[in-house]
């Protein structure tokens, strides 16, 4: 059963200030604790599209459809306050056919699940558990994602994280500006997977035997990476951190490469006043990639990757 009316979700249920970066239609209720949406009438974003393939297969794209239609369901239909501040554990995204994928052209449709949903006395989510399916015209899985979510009043979080920078007021993205290293090397954005300069993420990128590392140094006044003021990098940035690393370390293989699995945990916030590195090692078929502040992991991820001629 397709989603009854293809109308845009409202920005609020997604969390989007701009309308361009709003992915998915208002969710519809299935039956089972299931939702369903469908991705925007219009293209997404230039962002999504600076790619040498299709963006359905932008493992990015996949995470935000996903968020988005698991939050919309959420406020929609499960009676999460809007008024929260939510803040993400882990974030699984996984391409399940990259050929079809990449050659899709109809819209599919974004199954989500709601898996677990406990909450505090005030309402917000202590644990919040999502999954989607990306469903194809034929019925046919393409993608799947998962992802773990909590949420605070905002002026709870707001006290927790200066609490947690020492009494410090954290920055805004509004007004922080990357520090550019000494000698700082911007790197061709098609070693990367972008055409746009503007969207490449990473710095003074190091590649050596098995191991690369480089520093984040995005452009804050990218809509699609901050929709909005943060006062931390969020999960999506690190996560194309980690898959631009990746992208631009791989080798061995026959056209281009391209990330096909992500499985992220975020066990802190990311600063945006602290130095922040992304390194990548390769593992077999896998790589495993830290997001590092100060000494300590912000982020672990683990992707794979698929060539695509």
């Amino acid at each position: 059963m397709a989603p009854q009316a293809a109308t845009v979700a409202p920005q609020n249920l997604v969390h989007r200030q701009h309308e361009q970066e709003v992915l998915v239609s208002a969710p519809t209720r299935l039956e089972d604790g299931l939702y369903e949406s469908a991705p925007g009438p219009g293209e997404p974003s230039p962002y999504y599209q600076d790619h040498p393939h299709s963006y359905w297969a932008d493992v990015l794209f996949l995470a935000e459809l996903g968020r988005q239609a698991g939050m919309s369901a959420g406020h929609a239909y499960a009676g999460l306050s809007l008024g929260t501040a939510f803040f993400f554990n882990s974030v699984m995204v996984e391409i399940l056919d990259l050929p079809r994928l990449n050659d899709l052209r109809d819209r599919p449709r974004v199954r989500t699940r709601q898996e677990v949903l406990a909450t505090r006395k005030d309402g917000t989510p202590r644990q919040l558990v999502f999954s989607q399916e990306i469903i194809d015209p034929a019925n046919v899985p393409l993608a799947r994602t998962k992802m773990e979510v909590q949420g605070l009043q905002a002026a709870k979080y707001e006290e927790i994280r200066r609490y947690q920078r020492g009494g410090s007021q954290p920055p805004q993205t509004s007004t922080v500006e990357v520090q550019a290293a000494p000698g700082a090397h911007v790197l061709p954005s098609p070693l990367l997977g972008r055409e746009d300069r503007s969207n490449v993420v990473v710095s003074d990128l190091e590649c050596g035997p098995g191991r690369s590392h480089a520093r984040l140094s995005p452009d804050f006044a990218n809509t699609s990476l901050f929709d909005h003021d943060y006062d931390h990098y969020p999960a999506m940035v690190l996560i194309e951190a980690g898959r631009q690393v990746t992208v631009g370390s791989a080798s061995g293989g026959s056209g281009f490469p391209v990330v096909t699995r992500v499985s992220a945990t975020f066990p802190g916030f990311a600063e945006l006043d602290a130095v922040t590195t992304v390194s990548a090692q390769e593992c077999a078929s896998r790589f495993e990639v830290s997001v590092e502040q100060n000494g300590s992991a912000v982020s672990s991820m683990q992707m794979a990757v698929e060539w695509l001629r």
